[in-house]
């Protein structure tokens, strides 16, 4: 049994900083790495696992690092994928929808937030990437949802899960149902990652958990070599600190001020029990980490 304690008052966070300044190192030659890849992936939600079995795909040597135990915010939510442009769910349901309208509705949608070319691509390919999520296992069902709803119920697995059926967006663009809920009861937020994490495993994708990435490093022309991170003492310590973490996240809807308790026990846990300084290089072809890919 576990006992949690309040933090003292007046006693400062021990919540790490997100965000040092890289490492820069003047001469490579000589310096000790613990590992190399050449794609690190930072963080295993969803676009992670993405980012991880896509570069997999293309044959590079992958290492994941996350700082608890994968799924992020994917595996806890709703397990929605926007998705358009004639999918065989849209067309199975019985829905017309093509690619040029769904990019005239998200333009509006998106307001210049995300670039016209990255817009497009996503739209362009949305069709391909249903089938990509699918090969991996995430399932699916063309159930169509007949009424406007901010999220259906267990019977739908199509809906309107944006404003394409009100005035401005239905006057700019033919309306389409395009979100694509994983199937599964509730939330299925699982039914989405746990395919993604389970086709990492059997590609033989590595994964270190409990490892928080802290820095970059970088050279003289501040070009990524790759990054610093601590990792937790595998046994006791990373089980406690996961079963905590995954307590925090069940009950901070309910009670935020016992998930804020359990987070300073896992932030006291990764000050006291965690390796410092490892680093892992990118071995020849240095590229961004994360949200890549297919997400």
């Amino acid at each position: 049994m576990f006992y949690f304690f309040s933090m003292p008052k007046g006693k400062n966070s021990l919540a790490p900083n997100p965000a040092e300044a890289p490492l820069v190192l003047s001469k490579t030659d000589g310096e000790k790495w613990d590992d190399e890849a050449d794609v690190v992936v930072v963080g295993f939600g969803g676009a992670g696992a993405c980012a991880a079995l896509e570069a997999s795909s293309n044959g590079a040597r992958v290492l994941v690092l996350d700082r608890f135990h994968g799924g992020g915010a994917t595996a806890i939510s709703g397990g929605v994928y926007y998705a358009g442009g004639g999918t065989h769910i849209q067309s199975e349901a019985g829905v017309t929808d093509d690619a040029d309208e769904m990019f005239r509705y998200l333009s509006l949608e998106v307001k210049g937030v995300v670039s016209e070319e990255t817009l497009r691509d996503f739209c362009d390919t949305s069709v391909d990437s249903v089938t990509w999520l699918e090969e991996h296992g995430v399932p699916f069902e063309a159930s169509l949802c007949p009424y406007k709803t901010s999220y259906p119920t267990d019977d739908y697995y199509l809906y309107y899960s944006g404003n394409e059926g009100f005035s401005p967006y239905k006057d700019a663009a033919k309306p389409a149902p395009r979100g694509h809920r994983a199937k599964g009861a509730g939330l299925p937020g699982e039914s989405f990652y746990g395919p993604l994490r389970d086709s990492a495993q059997r590609a033989g994708i590595q994964v270190e958990y409990e490892t928080r990435v802290t820095r970059l490093v970088v050279d003289a022309q501040n070009r990524v070599l790759g990054v610093e991170y601590r990792q937790i003492e595998k046994g006791l310590w990373s089980q406690l600190y996961r079963r905590l973490n995954q307590a925090g996240v069940k009950v901070v809807n309910y009670s935020p001020q016992l998930a804020a308790n359990l987070r300073e026990r896992c932030y006291q846990i990764e000050a006291n029990s965690s390796a410092f300084g490892r680093r892992t290089a990118w071995s020849s072809r240095p590229v961004a980490s994360s949200t890549t890919a297919r997400w």
